[in-house]
């Protein structure tokens, strides 16, 4: 089976172009279709539990990632400009590392890409089976209630005018 998902990894990164942060796409919000979180179970990458009740009362975007994908890495400066931007209007952002053989190369991933935001790690639980994902990047807006709003597939230009005009409108609810 690893040899499998690797194989499928490689595919991937090889037929896709290669992402930068300078042509990254437009963000582009759609339905987050049938997205349960209530099963999630996160860690920093110091092995303490997180909830993401924690985040109750702020828009929160979880971004899943993984130490392999070259479009993950490519679009946290993106993030990173996002959450400079919004994390004292009410944003909290979370990147998610699936698939990385633990919380050291996700360290790893959090000091490459210069994250000023959470890096969390999966628990126990599969998250991309959990989620019925099968891409990465992919990140989910979650309202104040917790309330999963908007799902957004592939790396995308975080800091452009489409991302903050929709974020606004979950900021101002």
């Amino acid at each position: 089976m690893k040899r499998v998902f690797a194989a499928a990894a490689l595919l991937t990164l090889l037929s896709m172009p290669v992402a930068t942060a300078e042509n990254l796409p437009p963000f582009k919000a759609d339905p987050p279709g049938v997205a349960d979180f209530s099963r999630m179970k996160l860690k920093t990458i110091d092995g303490a539990r997180v909830m993401l009740a924690d985040f109750s009362g702020k828009v929160l975007l979880l971004n899943f990632a993984s130490t392999w994908c070259v479009p993950c890495y490519a679009e946290m400066p993106a993030l990173n400009r996002l959450y400079a931007a919004y994390r004292e209007k009410g944003l909290a952002v979370i990147a998610v590392v699936v698939h990385n053989g633990g919380a050291a190369k996700a360290k790893k991933f959090a000091e490459k890409t210069g994250a000023r935001f959470p890096v969390l790690v999966e628990g126990e639980t599969d998250v991309m089976l959990q989620l019925g994902l099968s891409e990465l990047p992919v990140s989910y807006i979650l309202d104040k209630k917790g309330n999963a709003v908007a799902k957004v597939s592939g790396a995308v230009a975080w800091d452009g005018p489409e991302a903050f005009t929709y974020l606004d409108m979950w900021l101002k609810q």
